[in-house]
């Protein structure tokens, strides 16, 4: 019995030369049949050494290979061999390029020996660039450098990460890359690992020296604590450690999040925020997140409105700036022996829906649980953060439909530590893709979408060395794919959700019903903000609920207006619940930022334009309706376009104004830097889809107002009753000026 290990051991050492004898005899008879079908043209091709003939003996080789189906080994030969030959010439370098891609595919044990094959070829492509193709030449040799990273880590064999990621640092400098900064902090973090481990070592000695070592052990515990973001880890290193705070939150900390109880998450929340202020910068954002964490949890569940409650909500808005300050790098440093790409786990699906409350969840619009599922109803953008923070790589899999409305659905999602709105039928269904993206948001055009029809939306969503890639399915099929830097990325004003790398729901206008929405980790951890609860019963249609978003509650302009102060030109005058005008006025508000605009109007008089003077980042443009003598509506002056030139792409003709009728107008302005999105509807129609440069409008001076930033109002050749113009702020600010000559 003693030496019973003995038997499973010796078949194991005898067998296993028995199966590398079988590969060998595979690799053998594939490079027997490779030399008698090409020896000859090899041995000629060595005599003449013509790179010409050399590129179109790899051309032939390759083709020879893609023929070759379900003989992997011969595959390899092939492939080797053809991309040998075509890498004598620039010419070949497409046909090498296509060899290396073909053999990982067939023989994916040699996935990473291509991939260091592709940067080699990358390398020589990027060598020979000039002038405005370099900087693209640059790009794909750092993309091909950091996934041969990713192809080593896959295979087990990690070689020198710290040097390929130099390699790519020093490849975007040249070119002047916008990934510099991400390369930046991995390389940093790369050195950070190691100065880490060596420390780490050198602290496991000191103790093993002397047990009483207090100051070692403690430093040991904060390591894994902070630096490596493992509360779980650091809990194991407890014994024998004296400090107080340590014996008595880390044990917390390594708890699940949705056990922990109410107080603890509010002393967990100072704790980690303390933290935070002696961290090291690379590790100082994750201790303001675990902080954030934790005070919200206390919030959700500590209702009553006391001190403690308010004191939660002040360190919230500490923690905020600390965030800002700090920046959204996340330290990518791991524990030694280890790779950030390395250190992926797959999950089990979650249920999103079930960790939804809409009365908490909802950022804007009406929101229910109900027997479809999480129902949305409202107009304009209406968003809902999932209470679930995302770090790392995931697929998300959600069944919808939309069941009233003629406009997009939106999802919300991370893209590293940036987020994007995916935008399913846009404008009537003219475009599906990402808002924004530096390389175009249109993805899919047209992209109708079907009411009352249930689909499924599938995205995969996979980020690395400073890039990120996104793959989307729509009902089973291939939707679109994306892929480009991870600072590329941004998010509209209009689906902004609370900080935390949040996944969220949204729509703009209509109905929309979420029946499912799944999501399972490649890599990284979510991290669900609450327990999931059982949905209770609901009725048929529950009555919705509305929560406003980082705005706060609409601001009635209308009731600010004073008739005898913001007259422009013209005439106006207040009656019942209107203000009536002849001419323009001016709104006593300056606006900064993104905002909803809902204006009620009826034009009581004359046959012109009805008009509503819109900020727009650093300019002003003219919303006209029934325009230029009631034939149409759009925005005035866009490239110096007005509002009834056919060229004009805002241009809807033809359109009028019925006198005496009561229209309302949806207006949402959104900005980015110097970019714009108008959205206009009229009586819940869209009648207005523009987005691009702000600096394309100017004003007709007949319509030009005082001052910048100020919303207007106004008709021509005629007078239009205004009974309503409620102004909700989505990003920046509404200053609401004083009433003329007050103090």
């Amino acid at each position: 019995m003693a030496r019973a290990w003995l038997v499973p051991a010796l078949l194991a050492v005898l067998l296993t030369p028995m199966v590398r004898g079988a590969d060998a005899d595979k690799a053998a008879e594939a490079a027997a049949a490779f030399q008698s079908l090409y020896g000859a043209e090899l041995d000629r091709l060595k005599a003449s050494r013509d790179p010409k003939e050399s590129v179109g003996l790899a051309t032939k080789l390759l083709a020879a290979a893609k023929q070759t189906a379900g003989q992997p080994e011969l595959v390899a030969v092939l492939c080797d061999k053809a991309y040998e030959l075509a890498l004598v010439h620039p010419d070949g370098y497409a046909t090498a390029i296509e060899a290396i891609r073909l053999e990982a595919a067939a023989v994916p044990e040699k996935a990473a020996a291509c991939a260091d094959r592709l940067v080699e070829v990358r390398q020589k492509q990027f060598d020979l660039a000039k002038g405005d193709a370099r900087p693209g030449a640059g790009e794909t040799l750092i993309d091909a450098v950091l996934a041969a990273v990713e192809a080593r880590q896959k295979a087990g064999t990690p070689a020198d990460e710290a040097a390929s990621y130099k390699r790519a640092l020093m490849v975007a400098r040249g070119i002047k890359s916008d990934r510099v900064g991400d390369l930046e902090a991995h390389v940093k973090a790369l050195e950070q690992a190691v100065r880490l481990a060596v420390e780490i070592e050198n602290l496991k000695k000191l103790i093993a020296a002397d047990p009483k070592n207090q100051a070692a052990r403690q430093r040991l515990v904060r390591l894994h604590l902070v630096d490596y973001d493992d509360p779980a880890e650091a809990a194991k290193l407890l014994e024998g450690v004296e400090d107080a705070s340590l014996l008595k939150y880390v044990p917390a900390a390594a708890k699940p999040l949705e056990t922990v109880p109410e107080f603890a998450c509010l002393e967990l929340g100072e704790w980690y925020r303390s933290l935070a202020d002696a961290a090291a910068p690379a590790a100082r954002p994750l201790m303001l997140a675990r902080a954030k964490a934790y005070c919200e949890r206390f919030l959700q569940l500590h209702t009553a409105e006391d001190i403690n409650r308010s004191k939660v909500a002040l360190l919230l808005q500490q923690i905020a700036g600390a965030i800002q300050a700090a920046g959204t790098a996340r330290p990518v440093a791991t524990k030694q022996g280890s790779s950030p790409a390395a250190k992926t786990r797959k999950e089990e699906w979650i249920d999103l829906l079930a960790l939804v409350d809409p009365a908490r969840d909802a950022v804007l619009g009406d929101w229910s649980r109900e027997a479809g599922g999480l129902v949305m109803r409202g107009p304009g953008g209406s968003r809902l953060a999932i209470p679930c923070a995302v770090e790392g790589d995931y697929e998300l899999k959600i069944e919808f439909a939309r069941m009233k409305g003629d406009n997009e659905v939106a999802f919300i999602l991370p893209v590293g530590s940036r987020c994007t709105a995916l935008l399913i039928s846009k404008e009537v269904g003219k475009r599906s893709g990402l808002f924004w993206a530096a390389k175009g948001d249109t993805m899919v055009s047209p992209a109708p979408l079907a009411n009352h029809e249930s689909h499924v939306l599938e995205v995969t969503v996979k980020t690395g060395g400073g890039t990120a890639d996104m793959d989307v399915r729509l009902d089973g099929k291939p939707y679109f794919h994306w892929q480009g830097a991870n600072s590329s990325v941004s998010l509209w004003d209009a689906y902004k959700l609370p900080p935390g790398n949040r996944l969220g729901l949204g729509a703009w206008g209509g109905e929309i019903a979420f029946k499912s929405a799944r999501l399972r980790m490649l890599s990284g951890e979510a991290r669900p903000l609450r327990a999931a609860e059982k949905p209770a019963a609901v009725a048929d249609k529950a009555p919705p609920r509305t929560k406003q978003g980082s705005g706060g509650q609409p601001i009635d302009l209308l009731v600010l207006a004073d008739p005898e102060t913001c007259v422009v030109s013209g005439k106006c005058r207040r009656e019942a619940e209107a203000i009536v005008v002849s001419g323009r006025i001016m709104l006593p508000v300056i606006v900064s930022g993104s905002y909803d605009l809902t204006v009620a109007l009826k034009r009581t008089g004359g046959g012109d334009t009805v008009g509503i003077i819109l900020p727009v980042g650093s300019k002003t443009v003219l919303l006209g309706l029934g325009y230029y003598g009631n034939i149409a509506h759009g925005l005035d002056q866009v490239n110096g376009k007005n509002g009834a030139d056919p060229s004009n792409p805002t241009v809807l003709k033809p359109a009028k104004l019925e006198n005496k009728r009561e229209y309302v107008a949806h207006v949402r302005v959104l900005v980015e830097g110097g970019l714009a999105d108008i959205q206009v509807d009229l009586d819940d129609k869209k009648i207005i889809s523009w987005h691009g440069l702000s600096s394309a409008f100017t004003m007709y001076e007949g319509w030009r107002l005082p001052q910048a930033n100020r919303i207007g109002l106004g008709v021509s050749n005629g007078s239009a009753a205004f009974s309503s113009a409620r102004l909700l702020m989505l990003s920046g600010e509404a200053k609401v000026l004083p009433p003329a000559g007050a103090k």
